[in-house]
């Protein structure tokens, strides 16, 4: 279970809340003509705070009633698990090298049940390789039919190639 501090809940008059309605507003009016499931954010380096928009970005998406779900694709420098007090000990690197039921390795948040987070696990020795893997492709595919927003971390751009 998930207990983390919600910014956008705790001062909802914030310009930092407001600016995650701004996000969200606008990536559902993105949304009018084709509907966009996923979203993989980035940052060109470390620490630019890509995980901070991912959990903010998520809480403000998931106070609309839509079914959200987190994952942490950062194999090599994962912070999701950090970011909303979790456990690291099994995850992503765990679904794409055993398979098995990603629902099984699901963390709901205890502020809102729509709310879903998948830690990335063990860091494994090929992130590269397993991100571009059949069965990463064949998982998206899978949580994007039971979701109405998956969000990826990913890893920084300009450090690694996965």
């Amino acid at each position: 279970m998930v207990v983390a501090r919600n910014p956008i809940v705790a001062d909802p008059k914030s310009p930092f809340a407001e600016a995650f309605r701004a996000l969200r507003t606008n990536l559902q009016f993105t949304s009018v003509d084709r509907k966009v499931k996923s979203i993989l954010i980035t940052s060109s380096l470390p620490n630019e705070g890509k995980s901070t928009i991912v959990k903010n970005l998520s809480y403000s998406v998931a106070l609309t009633g839509s079914k959200v779900i987190v994952i942490d694709a950062d194999l090599r420098n994962p912070t999701v698990h950090k970011t909303f007090n979790l456990s690291n000990s099994r995850g992503l690197t765990n679904l794409l090298i055993d398979e098995g039921d990603y629902e099984a390795y699901l963390n709901v948040d205890t502020s809102y049940s729509n709310l879903h987070i998948l830690t990335s696990g063990p860091i494994p020795p090929n992130p590269a390789e397993l991100l571009g893997s059949n069965r990463m492709k064949k998982l998206l595919s899978s949580i994007q039919e039971n979701y109405d927003y998956v969000f990826i971390d990913s890893p920084p751009v300009v450090t690694v190639t996965d």
